[in-house]
């Protein structure tokens, strides 16, 4: 199981190094965007076998419908904290942004407040026992749709 989480991600790299980004640029978001899902799906799916690994070596388990809806469940699971801390992190990222007007008076303030939120993000969901790529993606997205309003020009 924990090989065929790893294998079943797909090399995006050749598909983007033919298409050019001048040329067709939204053909290379589409692949580029189904590239980054596919690896955050992976990463989260290896971590949930992984977690299901360790369980089987402590005590004598037959793989059947029990231990495949039981990976199930803690990969949706997983998904969803994950998610979770994104958008936790994204949309507080934003309020700062548009209520405390001390940390947007300087490009630099801002930036580096993006910066470390990103990171804090990443590692806050890895200690939780979440996915830190998938909280990581989600807070950049919500960072993208609405902290850039905030932003100062």
């Amino acid at each position: 199981m924990l090989f065929c989480s790893i294998i079943v991600s797909s090399d995006i790299i050749a598909a983007m190094s033919i298409i050019k980004f001048d040329e067709q640029p939204h053909i290379f978001s589409i692949i580029l965007g189904e590239g980054l899902f596919n690896d955050v799906v992976v990463l989260t799916l290896k971590q949930t076998v992984e977690v299901y690994q360790t369980k089987g070596e402590d005590e004598d388990v037959n793989f059947g419908f029990k231990e495949a809806s039981d990976i199930f469940i803690d990969f949706i699971k997983l998904c969803l904290l994950s998610v979770v801390v994104g958008l936790v992190a994204g949309f507080l990222v934003t309020y700062i942004l548009k209520r405390v007007r001390s940390v947007s008076h300087s490009a630099i303030h801002e930036v580096s407040l993006l910066l470390i939120v990103g990171f804090l993000t990443y590692f806050t969901s890895e200690t939780l026992g979440q996915s830190g790529i998938t909280s990581l993606v989600t807070c950049s997205i919500i960072m993208a749709q609405y902290g850039w309003f905030n932003l100062s020009p």
